[in-house]
C-alpha cells in the first residue's frame, strides 16, 4: 500500500492483480468485479497477505490461469476442457497413423537416401523377383553411366518367382567396368554398389570394390531362363505352395560352374543346385 491510498489487490473473482484505491469505487479491468471490500481489506491489513504475486508463467493476457481455472470448475469447465483436450489428443493420433499409412501406400515414407518401391514399379508384398534386376537398372545408370547387373540374392523366392519384400531381404549389385579394371585403387574402390531391399524401400550403400584389379569385367548376359521360369520348374519339384528357397548369382563361382548359373538353395524342398541362366538346364548339385 501507499499513502495516497493506493493498494495492490486480487479480484476475487479472476484473481487479476491490479491498483485500487480506498474509498473510490474501483472495477476489476479484466471482469468488471466491484473492488471496493478487497480494497479496503487490503488497506487495514487483512487483505494484502493473501494477495498472490503473479508468476510470469501463470499469466495469460493479464490473468492468472489459477484463476481462469477456478473460474472453470465452478461452471463445470474444468471436465469440458479435459474433454477438448484428450479428444484432441486422440484425433491428433488418429491422424497421424491415417498420414503415416498414406505415405507408405504413395511410396513417400522412406528414410532419406532410399528409394520407394512404389516410384521403382515394385510391389513389396509380391515383388517381381526378375523386376528387382530390371528396376535398378536406371538408378544404377544414374550412378556410373556404364553401370551393369552383377550380382543378386534373394531369399524367400516362391513357385510364381514371387517375393515378399516385407519378410524378405534380397540385394542386387551392379558394376562400373571402367572403374573395376582401373589401376588407381581409389577410383577402383567405388566400383560396385550394392542395393539393399528392406521393409522400407531400397538403400544405396556406398559403393565398394574389388580388393584386385580386374583384367576384364563380364556381366552375366540378359538370363535367357529368368527366376519365375526356373520357379516354375522347381513347382514340379517339391517348391508348392507357402514353400520358398533362395536364389543367388555371384560371377566368382565362374571358377567352379560354367556357364553362368542359378545357385537355388531350399530346405523345403531340399535343394542344393546349379541352374543355367541360360536355358533353366539342371548343372550340378
Amino acid at each position: 500500500m501507499s499513502f495516497d491510498g493506493s493498494v495492490q489487490v486480487a479480484c476475487p473473482r479472476c484473481r487479476t492483480v491490479q491498483t485500487a484505491y480506498t474509498g473510490r469505487a474501483t472495477n476489476c479491468h479484466s471482469c468488471g468485479e466491484p473492488l471496493a471490500t478487497a480494497a479496503a481489506q487490503a488497506w487495514m491489513g487483512s487483505g494484502v497477505p493473501r494477495v498472490p504475486v503473479p508468476d510470469p508463467g501463470n499469466v495469460v493476457g493479464g490473468m492468472m490461469v489459477r484463476g481462469a481455472i477456478s473460474t472453470a470448475r465452478r461452471g463445470g469447465g474444468v471436465n469440458k476442457i479435459m474433454v477438448f483436450v484428450i479428444g484432441g489428443l486422440i484425433l491428433s493420433s488418429i491422424a497421424s497413423f491415417v498420414w503415416f499409412r498414406f505415405k507408405k501406400d504413395l511410396g513417400l515414407n522412406v528414410s532419406d537416401g532410399d528409394m520407394a518401391y512404389q516410384r521403382l514399379g515394385i510391389q513389396p508384398r509380391s515383388a517381381d523377383a526378375d523386376q528387382l534386376i530390371t528396376a535398378l537398372d536406371g538408378p544404377a545408370r544414374r550412378w556410373e553411366s556404364d553401370a551393369v547387373w552383377w550380382a543378386l540374392e534373394l531369399h524367400y523366392v516362391d513357385g510364381n518367382g514371387k517375393v515378399d519384400l516385407e519378410r524378405a531381404s534380397a540385394s542386387v549389385n551392379y558394376i562400373s567396368p571402367e572403374r573395376a579394371t582401373s589401376y588407381a585403387k581409389s577410383y577402383r574402390n567405388g566400383s560396385i554398389r550394392h542395393f539393399s531391399f528392406h521393409q522400407g524401400g531400397v538403400s544405396r550403400s556406398n559403393a565398394a570394390g574389388p580388393p584386385q584389379r580386374l583384367e576384364t569385367v563380364k556381366p552375366p548376359a540378359k538370363p535367357g531362363c529368368s527366376i519365375k521360369q526356373l520357379a516354375g520348374i522347381l513347382r514340379t519339384r517339391g517348391l508348392t505352395a507357402g514353400k520358398t528357397v533362395r536364389f543367388s548369382f555371384d560371377p566368382n563361382h565362374r571358377v567352379f560352374v560354367q556357364p553362368d548359373a542359378w545357385h537355388v538353395i531350399g530346405e523345403d524342398p531340399v535343394i542344393d543346385a546349379w541352374y543355367s541362366m541360360a536355358d533353366c538346364s539342371h548343372i550340378k548339385g
